[in-house]
């Protein structure tokens, strides 16, 4: 793990030198940023079979109420001649040990979903910020997917809210951003184009995101 983020580290150390190497006097806009990161899986839940037990879904591969999991959180589908069944598969998710947040009409909204969709409810699983046998903080349990055996307990996974996956880090060099400034101000990918846009003294209205503060 150290190893490979150690060689991460010096491939963008390549590219910043190149492109020090290369600017001839252009003012350029560096930005150096990661994906996601990772938990820990510590155990796996098999939601669809919760659901089955609870006869709240006809049974395995029916149509009628549908579990697609994203590994740290889980996303339930329920078909129209399913809907009357819906309020209580909220319940019944709110009062599961192994799950946490459970969202569901509007508040699907707060994590990017639509609400005009089969998607009713989404949620993520019950989550510690214990370390693992690295020393590696953040164990999180993870949703069954018949579909994949990648998911293996012990080694990393991502596609939920816990912290340790959700704080990639955003670097920017140039473009009268200051030397040595940090922010805590939550940004988005979304705000990428705007600010590159913004660099190149192009207009950015119309679309999504907003250019990055400078201070």
């Amino acid at each position: 793990h150290l190893a490979i983020l150690a060689l991460a580290d010096a491939n963008a150390g390549r590219v910043i030198q190149a492109v020090r190497e290369t600017a001839e006097g252009d003012e350029v806009l560096l930005i150096v940023a990661s994906d996601h990161g990772h938990e820990t899986v510590d155990r796996i839940i098999p939601l669809e079979s919760m659901l089955i037990g609870a006869g709240l879904k006809e049974g395995p591969g029916s149509h009628d109420v549908v579990v697609a999991s994203n590994v740290f959180s889980a996303h339930v589908y329920v078909a129209p001649e399913a809907q009357g069944r819906l309020g209580d598969i909220v319940e019944f998710l709110k009062d599961a040990e192994d799950v946490d947040q459970v969202f569901a009409g509007d508040d699907l909204i707060s994590v990017g979903h639509r609400t005009d969709s089969p998607l009713a409810v989404s949620v993520t699983p019950k989550r510690t910020d214990d370390a693992n046998e690295f020393g590696i903080p953040g164990m999180n349990g993870a949703f069954e997917d018949p579909l994949s055996s990648e998911t293996r307990i012990g080694c990393g996974q991502h596609g939920g809210l816990g912290p340790f996956e959700q704080h990639p880090f955003l670097i920017v060099k140039g473009g009268g951003f200051g030397v040595g400034v940090g922010s805590e101000d939550p940004t988005s990918a979304i705000d990428l184009a705007p600010t590159i846009l913004s660099h190149l003294d192009l207009p950015c209205d119309g679309i999504d995101g907003k250019p990055l503060a400078k201070d």
